[in-house]
């Protein structure tokens, strides 16, 4: 079985179509799963093969829904999650600029976002390293008269 471009006759593999995804053929039409062809071998026929098309709508809509909610929670989520760790991180800058905060404090709320930040985003804690850690000394050496934070 496979599924040709109704245009150009470009034959794709099924399995590209899974969950009723569409491509666009480089001739520039929009392919899905209602131009699927099939192939029965039939001794009458030029070649011993007819090609038969079958239309077909999605068999499984719902299913697709389903998906779709799933990616837009998946989004929702990671959205949130990243608007809890900017929260943290205004905190603990707030903590340094506004606050006569002991720095044995302010590093444990550092160190309480960092380990919030591994819990949320596992495969990105460098990027909190690199982008807080960074935001974090800076404020450190110009709102604070003590030594540098590590």
């Amino acid at each position: 079985m496979t599924v040709l471009c109704p245009r150009c006759g470009a034959s794709f593999n099924p399995s590209l179509f899974t969950f009723g995804i569409r491509i666009r053929c480089d001739c520039g039409e929009l392919v899905d799963t209602s131009h699927r062809v099939t192939a029965n071998t039939q001794p009458q026929s030029r070649g011993g093969v007819v090609l038969h098309v079958q239309t077909t709508k999605n068999p499984h809509p719902e299913l697709r829904e389903r998906l779709k909610d799933v990616a837009r929670h998946a989004l929702m989520t990671e959205e949130h999650n990243i608007q809890e760790m900017g929260a943290l991180a205004d905190h603990v800058s707030f903590l340094i600029m506004s606050t006569d905060y002991p720095a044995v404090d302010i590093e444990a709320e550092r160190r309480k976002a960092r380990n919030r930040c591994e819990e949320l985003f596992p495969d990105r804690v460098y990027l909190f390293d690199m982008i807080y850690g960074s935001r974090f000394r800076r404020l450190w050496e110009q709102f604070r008269a003590e030594p540098k934070m590590t």
